[in-house]
């Protein structure tokens, strides 16, 4: 709870980028997720690689996970038990996930795939990266 906080805090005074997209393609296995980005190229890049709900899905849109992307928040390990500045900090239960302290895009597809590969399976499906 200290490093959402925190997160949150940090966030305060920027201009943030948020798509709400999903991860899957089968609806009975797909996993709404909003993103939340500080980079603009960091929500271009997830924009392309999840899929993007039509406008009257987005009219319903529940996010079941969120991702919030600061490449600019540096943890600090005494407070927030991490080892380094950088974090990505996974939360299965709350289905949230905060990165911090790296410009590398790519831990938000990684994200969603492990969060699909915690939950699928307990619906019969396993899932795979191809």
């Amino acid at each position: 709870d200290t490093l959402l906080a925190d997160f949150q805090a940090h966030a305060a005074d920027k201009d943030l980028y948020v798509q709400d997209l999903v991860g899957g393609a089968d609806a009975e296995s797909r996993l709404p997720t909003r993103v939340i980005t500080e980079f603009a190229w960091h929500s271009l890049f997830i924009r392309n690689l999840l899929i993007r709900p039509d406008a009257a899905e987005l009219e319903q849109f529940v996010p079941e996970m969120t991702i919030i992307d600061l490449p600019s928040f540096r943890a600090d390990p005494l407070r927030h038990g991490s080892r380094t500045e950088t974090v990505i900090a996974v939360d299965l239960s709350r289905k949230i996930v905060l990165i911090g302290g790296t410009s590398y895009a790519g831990e938000m597809k990684k994200s969603v795939f492990t969060m699909l590969n915690y939950l699928l399976p307990a619906k019969g499906v396993m899932p795979m990266h191809c």
